[in-house]
């Protein structure tokens, strides 16, 4: 199997992945990586994929090959209309702009977020672990690291058998979900119903309270 002149890498794409998934391949991506290497019609994306080895992913090959054919088919269009005018730059521009916003999956010009020939709709990305678009064009926020801050005693007269130790997080909450109101050791507290979070947070507020009231911490 191989890209025929003139056929759209996407559907080149579509081909070679219905193929594999035929195929009982131990890794289906470096499969797939090697095919396009060896079959793809495009020179320039042979050489740009060989240059760019074991570091360049399935998804970064199909930018690539989809950049390459759009800005191919841009100067065939000035090749073939040498005396083109200011309207034609505008109209080719007019073009760009609108097409930034067709697919926020893969990045292509050539078609919409929900269309079915999309090269991404089968691809998990490297950074959030979803399947349905590149890691390039992933939305996801990661939560930033944690910073710790260590203080000790400056007082030289006094030795402390622990460090004190401070620890910054940093909480993203986007969801309006519901809570509750309980009472926690005497202090009110709003609570969040099945978080579904590994730890749960208190304000710094209510946590001074309960300290006032000497909980117990386990």
């Amino acid at each position: 199997m191989k890209q025929e002149s003139g056929e759209k890498f996407e559907k080149f794409l579509i081909r070679l992945r219905k193929q594999a998934d035929k195929c009982c391949f131990a890794n289906k991506e470096e499969s797939m990586i090697d095919q396009i290497t060896e079959k793809c019609y495009s020179s320039e994306l042979r050489k740009k994929i060989l240059k760019g080895g074991d570091k360049m992913a399935l998804e970064d090959i199909i930018i690539e090959a989809n950049t390459l054919e759009s800005v191919n088919r841009e100067m065939e269009e000035f090749t073939h209309n040498p005396a083109c005018n200011s309207s034609t730059v505008n109209k080719i521009e007019t073009r760009r702009k609108m097409s930034n916003k067709s697919c926020t999956r893969c990045g292509s010009f050539k078609h919409m977020p929900q269309s079915m020939e999309c090269p991404a709709r089968k691809i998990k990305c490297h950074k959030c672990g979803i399947t349905g678009h590149f890691r390039k064009y992933c939305l996801t926020v990661r939560p930033l690291k944690r910073q710790f801050l260590s203080s000790k005693d400056p007082t030289p007269t006094k030795k402390s058998r622990t460090e004190e130790k401070e620890e910054i997080d940093y909480v993203f909450h986007v969801d309006d979900d519901t809570t509750i109101n309980c009472w926690v050791d005497g202090v009110k507290t709003s609570l969040l119903i099945d978080s579904g979070c590994k730890c749960n947070l208190i304000t710094d507020v209510t946590w001074r309270k309960l300290k006032t009231n000497k909980i117990n911490v386990f």
